[in-house]
């Protein structure tokens, strides 16, 4: 509708508010209901603030939301109205992931906790999320690698996953509707050949990276969760650009003994290799979003295009 008047774009978007709270009780209208849905959410409406603002849309989305008899799909839908008003807040009104915050004048510092960033929100690359904040590595520690971001006291505040490297990939277990334990392994390697876990002239001290996830631990530190697409398909993983997938906390770690392969002969007590177990914390403390509501993301086309594109500002 790129000739309609404002209040033209106004009268249609009203209109499409009464379908959708017609549409949303009727599971044989369910279809119609997600292309109508996603039209708005996706901005294909050719929204604008003074819209926003005049139908009161955030409020309106969420009463809508609550009329849909099925609570998986109710709870799929809440993640795409909390991340859009997020959105809208900020003054953005385009959904491609790349432009999400291209009114940033400055990289953000990040902090502990969730940054008010939504779990489900979906980023270009590790470049795209230190930018923004969510995942802050190498800029302010060398040697801790792209994986684990941190802050010197307080120790790791984010980890980002793509499965990992054989032998150490990062195992994942269903746990129920908080989501996947993730077991998340950093070793060392020297040249081309993996560390041996017993003192040796070849064995560097533990990675920094390991310590910072030490502190957290020790600390009972919550530490954000990213997953990214990796060589290695996962259950859990999306099928393009970084999610975010909440608040973790780190609930367990083992020393791994290895051989200079890398392959793991025993757990051991004494060592400088070791998998961490990553729980996700309760729903009600990290914005009411369940992990099977964001399994999926992302899955609205116009996203997976918007990432698979070239990008001419984090490529």
């Amino acid at each position: 509708m790129p000739n309609y008047t404002q209040n033209q774009i106004l009268g249609h978007v009203s209109t499409r508010i009464v379908q959708l709270r017609n549409d949303a009780p009727h599971p044989a209208r369910h279809s119609d209901f997600k292309k109508k849905f996603e039209a708005m959410i996706y901005n294909r409406d050719n929204l604008t603030p003074y819209i926003i603002d005049s139908v009161h849309l955030p409020d309106q989305l969420f009463e809508i939301i609550g009329r849909i008899p099925d609570p998986d799909l109710r709870r799929r839908y809440l993640v795409d109205a909390q991340i859009a008003r997020e959105r809208w807040r900020r003054g953005v009104m385009t959904p491609d992931p790349n432009q999400q915050y291209i009114n940033l004048t400055s990289r953000v510092k990040s902090r502990v906790g969730s940054m008010r960033y939504i779990p489900g929100e979906v980023f270009r690359n590790k470049l795209h999320c230190a930018f923004v904040g969510t995942h802050e590595y190498a800029y302010r520690f060398a040697g801790v690698g792209a994986a684990v971001g941190a802050l010197q006291n307080y120790g790791a505040h984010s980890v980002v996953t793509d499965g990992g490297e054989a032998p150490f990939r990062d195992r994942e277990q269903e746990d129920g509707e908080a989501g996947p334990g993730l077991y998340f392994c950093k070793p060392i390697k020297v040249g081309q050949a993996w560390a041996l876990a017993k003192p040796s002239p070849a064995a560097p001290l533990p990675t920094l990276a390991t310590r910072l996830l030490e502190r957290a631990f020790y600390s009972n530190n919550p530490v954000r969760v990213l997953r990214k697409r990796g060589t290695r398909r996962t259950d859990f993983a999306p099928v393009v650009g970084v999610r975010y997938d909440g608040l973790y906390r780190i609930t367990s770690k083992v020393g791994l003994e290895l051989d200079s392969a890398g392959n793991t002969t025993r757990i051991a007590v004494d060592t400088r290799t070791f998998r961490f177990r990553l729980q996700r914390l309760p729903v009600e403390q990290d914005n009411g979003v369940p992990f099977i509501a964001i399994r999926d993301r992302p899955a609205n086309r116009t996203q997976i295009r918007s990432l698979d594109r070239p990008s001419y500002l984090w490529d």
